[in-house]
């Protein structure tokens, strides 16, 4: 009976204890999780967070403004980051080291998000067990996939909105600016969904803030003018890389083609409104969950979240719901300005970004919330049950039974995923290869690497030097004149790699000063030629019908000569003895 009092009773008075209690459990559990992330990132030097690799490393300009010389995948990164993530990292950087920085981060973003969403909880139901299963749930819905723990602009999305729904819903305008003025820099999708659903809050039936409508109005007023300041360096910037990609004109891309890098145009209607990593409304993990393990999988506070509703309906049933607040409303208007937007990201696609980008973080935090809500409702009612036996028939207390093993099922959600061979909590952190990195970082910081193999991919994040062309993470197509730049340089590397001719490979490197290449011994046979970067690029056709003709490539001619290093199959050579062998 304590335990049910402590539990189910709602709040009896301003600083009730029990919300002390259930913020430490939250902040337990964020730190537990982080710590997980931390060892994963800190166990090895030579790892770097897979995100990371494309949107930290070149933040070594902070450090050595003489890092990454005449770099275009630099630049452009540096250009496309937003400005207050930059600045976040620009000001760390004066005392850690941007990756060391990447690293703890993770923790620091868990911990803003557990004391938010308890405060948030406590806003909407003033019941510890809701406000609990809410925090716990939220934590795992963030850890089922690597945005918090990648560091990157992504990472600063949830904690982010908590904040603006907690202060806007305490009409607390300074720390609203702070928080706006932050998500717009750092992720101006969420800005402005966060935008519409405090001006959705605001509206005459819909009124879920503190303080009279009058005073509303102004913070809301308030949050426009932030939020367009906050846009006003995306809208204002001048990108070099050209224009915003037409969707006219990627529908014709095998980039945006079904199981392709950045595959959009699923032609599959499921797969393009619900699950498309791009274009669905759905997180991708759950609907990876779905696909690769089990719908059972699906996180299941999901889908109490989508009962709430029914349940508030039948009060006398469910007794726990008439002590839900007006601020939960806001959930349903954050819900409802999600959808807006990820219609018109669809409508003026790519000039809007990706449509799931809108709907997504928004999701993970109303079905955490919710879900946890709804689920102590049905906790209440049966606990109900048992503390009045005399009263309970044997249906409603097979019933009871049902419901307790439900809420013990969601707490030990974490156990099944990694039954089923889930990476709970992901990391998703990738190791290179130490000698290859500790070698380039006693090179120049001119040089420039080039190479087909995916280890060059973690290049300018562990060695911080600058690579030709990248892989999957590094071509991204969003911008016409990177992506094509990006691809033109794959096809000229691919060319040259596999040409017959000295002449034409001394061309190549002549033109383009690239100074070592990382070379597959592997990669001359035709079995390599089927990964899915040459089919995505068409790079491997000309090369197969050549070989068939007996037109050998002559790069492994002068592997064994030229390196500078080398282990298993891959070779590091220097351009300036590939040339020389090339003209004698």
């Amino acid at each position: 009976m304590a335990i049910y009092r402590w539990g189910f009773l709602p709040e009896a008075q301003k600083g009730d204890r029990r919300f002390w209690g259930v913020l430490m459990m939250a902040i337990v559990l964020a730190l537990g999780l982080g710590f997980c992330a931390l060892r994963a990132g800190l166990s090895d030097p030579h790892s770097v967070q897979d995100d990371a690799r494309q949107h930290v490393f070149w933040m070594a300009r902070f450090v050595n403004p003489a890092a990454f010389p005449n770099d275009p995948i630099a630049d452009y990164f540096q250009t496309v980051a937003p400005w207050a993530y930059q600045g976040i990292y620009r000001l760390v950087s004066v005392v850690i080291d941007p990756f060391v920085f990447n690293k703890l981060l993770p923790m620091a973003l868990g911990l803003v998000v557990a004391i938010y969403s308890v405060m948030l909880g406590w806003l909407m139901m003033p019941v510890p067990v809701a406000v609990a299963l809410g925090a716990i749930f939220l934590q795992i819905n963030l850890w089922l996939r690597d945005d918090l723990v990648s560091g990157t602009a992504v990472a600063f999305v949830v904690p982010l909105m908590l904040a603006v729904l907690v202060h806007g819903l305490r009409n607390q305008r300074l720390p609203l600016t702070i928080a706006l003025l932050l998500l717009a820099g750092t992720y101006p999708q969420c800005a402005l969904v966060m935008l519409g659903t405090l001006t959705l809050g605001a509206l005459p039936g819909w009124w879920v803030m503190k303080r009279s409508p009058r005073q509303t109005q102004i913070t809301v007023a308030i949050a426009w003018g932030v939020v367009v300041l906050g846009l006003l360096p995306f809208l204002l910037r001048d990108n070099p890389f050209g224009p915003v990609m037409q969707a006219a004109e990627a529908q014709t891309l095998g980039t945006f083609a079904p199981k392709a890098w950045s595959s959009f145009f699923t032609g599959d209607s499921w797969n393009f409104w619900v699950c498309g990593q791009r274009s669905g409304i759905l997180p991708q993990e759950w609907c990876r969950l779905m696909s690769n393990h089990s719908v059972l999988l699906v996180p299941m506070w999901s889908i109490f979240s989508l009962a709430l509703p029914a349940l508030i309906s039948f009060r006398r049933l469910f007794p726990l719901s008439v002590y839900l607040q007006p601020a939960s409303r806001l959930m349903g208007q954050l819900l409802l300005s999600s959808l807006v937007f990820f219609s018109l990201a669809h409508q003026f696609l790519f000039r809007l970004h990706l449509p799931n980008r809108y709907t997504e973080h928004s999701l993970r935090i109303i079905t955490a919330l919710a879900g946890g809500i709804a689920i102590a409702v049905v906790l209440d009612r049966c606990m109900r049950i048992f503390l009045n036996p005399e009263k309970a028939t044997m249906f409603s207390k097979l019933g009871g039974i049902l419901g307790i093993t439900i809420a013990l099922s969601a707490l030990l959600y974490p156990v099944a995923l990694n039954a089923k061979n889930y990476d709970f909590p992901t990391t998703n952190y990738t190791a290179g290869i130490p000698s290859l990195h500790q070698f380039l970082r006693r090179q120049p910081n001119n040089i420039l690497v080039a190479s087909l193999e995916k280890e060059a991919d973690n290049i300018p994040a562990l060695a911080k030097r600058s690579i030709y062309v990248g892989s999957q993470g590094y071509i991204l197509p969003y911008h016409k004149g990177f992506y094509e730049m990006m691809v033109g340089r794959l096809g000229e590397l691919t060319d040259a790699q596999y040409s017959d001719r000295w002449d034409k490979i001394n061309q190549f490197l002549l033109a383009t000063k690239i100074t070592h290449w990382l070379i597959n011994r592997a990669s001359f046979s035709e079995s390599y030629l089927d990964s899915k970067q040459f089919r995505q690029f068409n790079l491997g056709k000309n090369i197969r019908k050549n070989l068939k003709q007996g037109l050998q490539p002559v790069l492994p001619e002068v592997l064994d000569d030229c390196s500078v290093w080398q282990e298993n199959d891959l070779v590091l050579v220097t351009v300036d003895c590939v040339i020389k062998v090339g003209l004698s």
